[in-house]
């Protein structure tokens, strides 16, 4: 279970894999902040929890800005996973067959160097991030609907860091009532849990509500 704590609201949200929460913040000012405060990752602000443990927020938890524009082969994650593939996915004989690779262009490359009058110099070593994005290694993906683009994007940043829970904005104007059952398995799969924001409440199957009413009342 992962409990999140904010300093914006008294009560704590518990969640576990495959949860969706609805949170509606009626306050402008309110969810404002609490929105400025979320996108910044404030540590002041927020506090997750797993099994009473906190865990640091920039390694569990992402926040998805603009549900329209869901790339998982953006910038930010292929980075994220280059580095996650260099640090954990070199075997002894994965970086064996590796430097035989750096070593064989260095020879070509000399070899090439010597049909010029003039020196020549270049890098003799490329490392494994180089290497992957010189070649383009990215995630294939399925973008026929809103959801399958959902779901990519959320399972490629499973795959770049230890994630375990999302917020969202506005996630149920982009779903049909008969979606929300099927994104509730697949995180339930991935182990993510949803936390979305909004601005009126609207009650859907299956979702948990929180709301903060426009005189800060809440009610859960």
């Amino acid at each position: 279970m992962i409990r999140f704590r904010s300093t914006f609201f008294q009560f704590p949200i518990d969640v576990d894999p495959g949860d969706i929460v609805s949170l509606t913040i009626e306050n402008q000012k309110l969810y404002k902040g609490f929105a400025d405060a979320l996108v910044a990752q404030e540590e002041n602000s927020f506090s997750i929890f797993e099994d009473t443990k906190e865990k640091p927020l920039k390694k569990h938890l992402i926040t998805v800005r603009d549900l329209l524009d869901l790339n998982p082969n953006s910038k930010k994650i292929l980075t994220a996973i280059y580095k996650k593939i260099d640090r954990t996915a070199l075997t002894v004989e994965r970086r064996e067959k590796f430097d035989k690779i750096n070593q064989a262009i260095a020879e070509l490359l000399e070899e090439i160097a010597l049909d010029f009058e003039g020196t020549i110099t270049f890098n003799d070593q490329i490392d494994l991030t180089q290497l992957l994005g010189q070649y383009d290694f990215k995630f294939d993906y399925d973008e026929s609907s809103f959801l399958n683009s959902l779901i990519s994007y959320l399972r490629a940043w499973r795959e770049a860091m230890d994630l375990k829970l999302v917020f969202t904005y506005d996630l149920f104007a982009y779903l049909e009532d008969n979606e929300i059952e099927d994104l509730k398995r697949e995180l339930s799969y991935i182990g993510l849990s949803v936390i979305d924001i909004d601005h009126h409440d609207i009650h859907h199957e299956g979702v948990k509500r929180f709301v903060i009413d426009k005189d800060l009342c809440e009610i859960y």
